[in-house]
C-alpha cells in the first residue's frame, strides 16, 4: 500500500514471514499474562511494554509495529489519536496521519522518515525494534520473556492505594478531634475504617479477573470443537487455580465471582470426564460444580452439574440417578430459561431409560412447547436447540422399543446439524445421533442401511465415550439380530478400538 505518508515496502517482513498471523485474542492473552506476572502495575513501564511486543512478535507474528501497538493495548484509533496527542503534547506540529496509513505501515508499508521518526518516539524505542531497518550487529540482545504456563497473580494487594485511603482518613480525624470530638467517637471512626478497610482487602487484581473470564468463554466456545484429552490439562489447572484464589484474600463479592468461575469450570471438566470415560470423576467434578453454584446462590450453575450428571448416569445405565439429579436441577433452573429447557429434556431421558413412557410424553412435551418459546440461549457449553432435543427423543424411543418413532427424530436432529452454521454444530451428538439413525434401522430390519451411517458416525473429528454408549447400544443389537453378517463383526471391531483409545491418561495427575 502506498500514500503520501508511506513508500513501497522495502524493509523485511514480520518473522516467520510464511506462517499466517494469530488473531488479535492471543495477543491479548499474552499481554494479560505479562501484566499479570509482573504484578499488575496502573502504569506498565515501557521496558515491560517492549518485552511484550516482544513476546507477540514471536508467538503471534504480527509485524514489529503492529505487535507494538497490541502491547500497549491500543485499537488502531487509540494508536492513530496517542501519535496526535504527543506531537501537541511535544509542540512537534500538526500531523495528517489517519487510520488507513496506519493499517498500511502495519501490513508491511514503509513510513517516510518523518513518521519513521515519531512512531519511534510514540513507543518510545528505534527503527529496527519497530522494523523499520535491520540490525546486523552480531550476537543480538534477547527480550527475557516468561515461558511458564499462563499464571495467576496471587499477591501484590494495592497496599499504597489503601495507605493512602488510610492517611487522609486519619486527616479527617484528627480535625475531627481538634473540633472537639469525643475519644469514644474517634475510636469508633476508626473502627468503621478498619472495618472497611478489611471488606475491601483483596489480592484479586482486575486483570486477573479479565483473564478469568476470557479463558472461561473461549474453552466454552470451543468446547465441542475441540479434543476432550487436549482440553483437559489445561481447564485443569484453570480450575486449580481459582481454588488458589479462592484460599487468598478477596471481598466477599470477589468471593462469589471465584465461586462461579469454580463451578464452570468443574462442569467442563466433568464434561470432559464423562467424553474421556471416567464416569467416577465426572460424578465428583458434577458435586462440586453443585457445590460452587450453590454457595455462589447461581441456580443456572447448579443445574448444568445436573444436567452434566444426569448424561453420566444414562450413559451408565442408571437411570433412576438421572432422573433424580434431573428434578433436582430443574429445580434450580431459571423459569422459561434454555437451561430449563435442556434438563427437562435429560428428564425425559431418564423417564424413557426407566421405561416410563407416560412420564416420557409429558416430560418431552412440554420440552419442545418450552424450546418453542427460547429466544436466547444461556450458554454454549449447554446449548438447548431443535438438535439436541430431536436426538434426545431419538435415543428415547429407541429406549423405549419403538424404533419407528426414533427414526424420524434421528432425521430431525441429523438435518438440524447439518443446516447449523459452526457456532451450533456438536461432532459428538450428530455422531451420537447418526449411530441411533443405524440402530433404528437395524432394529427394522435394514442392516445394510445402517452400515453407511456407522461409518459416517465413526468418522467424526470427536468420538467420546458418549458415541461409544450408542456404538455399544447398536454392537449388541447387532449382534443379537445379525450375527453372521459382516458389518456386525464390523461394528463390533469398532467398538473395542475407539473403547481402548478412551483409556486416556489426561485424568490422571502430571
Amino acid at each position: 500500500m502506498t500514500d503520501r505518508n508511506s513508500r513501497p515496502t522495502t524493509h523485511g517482513g514480520p518473522p516467520d514471514a510464511g506462517r499466517s498471523a494469530h488473531d488479535s485474542q492471543c495477543a491479548k492473552h499474552l499481554r494479560l499474562r505479562m501484566l499479570i506476572e509482573a504484578g499488575e502495575p496502573t502504569e506498565p513501564s515501557t521496558a515491560l511494554r517492549h518485552a511484550i511486543a516482544h513476546q507477540i512478535v514471536t508467538c503471534c507474528a504480527h509485524s514489529a509495529l503492529k505487535s507494538h501497538r497490541l502491547a500497549w493495548g491500543w485499537t488502531v484509533e487509540q494508536a492513530v489519536d496517542a501519535c496526535h496527542a504527543m506531537c501537541h503534547e511535544q509542540g512537534l506540529g500538526a500531523r495528517g496521519l489517519t487510520e488507513r496509513s496506519w493499517l498500511g505501515w502495519e501490513a508491511g508499508g514503509l513510513p517516510n522518515w518523518d513518521y519513521r521518526d515519531l512512531l519511534c518516539r510514540l513507543f518510545q524505542t528505534g527503527p529496527v525494534a519497530l522494523g523499520f531497518g535491520r540490525d546486523y550487529t552480531p550476537g543480538p540482545a534477547r527480550a527475557v520473556v516468561s515461558e511458564s504456563p499462563v499464571p495467576l497473580h496471587e499477591g501484590g494487594s494495592p497496599a499504597d492505594r489503601r495507605q493512602a485511603i488510610e492517611l487522609g482518613t486519619q486527616s479527617t480525624l484528627g480535625a475531627a478531634v481538634g473540633a472537639g470530638l469525643s475519644g469514644v467517637l474517634t475510636g469508633a471512626a476508626a473502627d468503621a475504617m478498619e472495618f472497611t478497610r478489611r471488606a475491601e482487602a483483596s489480592n484479586l487484581g482486575p486483570r486477573t479477573v479479565e483473564h478469568l473470564e476470557l479463558v472461561i468463554e473461549g474453552i466454552k466456545a470451543n468446547f465441542v470443537h475441540t479434543t476432550p484429552s487436549e482440553l483437559f490439562r489445561q481447564v485443569r489447572w484453570y480450575r486449580q487455580k481459582v481454588a488458589g484464589l479462592l484460599d487468598g484474600q478477596h471481598t466477599l463479592r470477589e468471593g462469589r465471582y471465584l465461586y462461579r468461575c469454580a463451578g464452570q469450570l468443574s462442569i467442563v471438566l466433568g464434561w470432559l470426564s464423562y467424553d474421556l470415560g471416567d464416569a467416577i470423576a465426572a460424578d465428583a467434578y458434577c458435586l462440586d460444580a453443585w457445590e460452587h453454584g450453590w454457595q455462589a446462590e447461581d441456580g443456572t450453575i447448579c443445574t448444568w452439574a445436573m444436567d452434566t450428571q444426569a448424561s453420566v448416569a444414562l450413559a451408565n445405565h442408571r437411570p433412576a440417578v438421572a432422573r433424580d439429579a434431573a428434578l433436582k436441577g430443574l429445580r434450580h433452573a431459571p423459569d422459561g430459561s434454555a437451561t430449563a429447557t435442556g434438563i427437562g429434556a435429560q428428564l425425559a431421558r431418564a423417564y424413557a431409560q426407566l421405561g416410563d413412557y407416560d412420564h416420557f410424553t409429558d416430560a418431552l412435551h412440554a420440552t419442545r412447547a418450552g424450546l418453542d418459546q427460547l429466544t436466547t440461549q444461556d450458554d454454549p457449553l449447554v446449548a438447548t436447540n431443535a438438535g439436541r432435543v430431536a436426538a434426545y427423543a431419538a435415543s428415547s424411543y429407541l429406549w423405549l422399543g419403538q424404533p419407528s418413532q426414533a427414526l424420524p427424530y434421528a432425521k430431525e436432529a441429523l438435518a438440524f446439524y447439518g443446516n447449523a452454521g459452526p457456532e451450533k454444530r456438536s461432532p459428538t451428538r450428530e455422531a451420537s445421533a447418526r449411530l441411533d439413525l443405524a440402530l433404528a434401522y437395524v432394529e427394522l430390519g435394514a442392516p445394510e442401511d445402517a452400515a453407511q451411517e456407522v461409518d459416517t458416525a465413526l468418522a467424526s473429528k470427536r468420538l467420546t465415550n458418549s458415541v461409544l454408549s450408542h456404538l455399544t447400544d447398536l454392537a449388541t443389537a447387532m449382534n443379537r439380530k445379525y450375527p453372521a453378517l459382516d458389518i456386525t463383526r464390523t461394528v463390533h471391531n469398532h467398538r473395542l478400538t475407539l473403547a481402548a483409545s478412551l483409556n486416556h491418561p489426561a485424568l490422571r495427575s502430571p
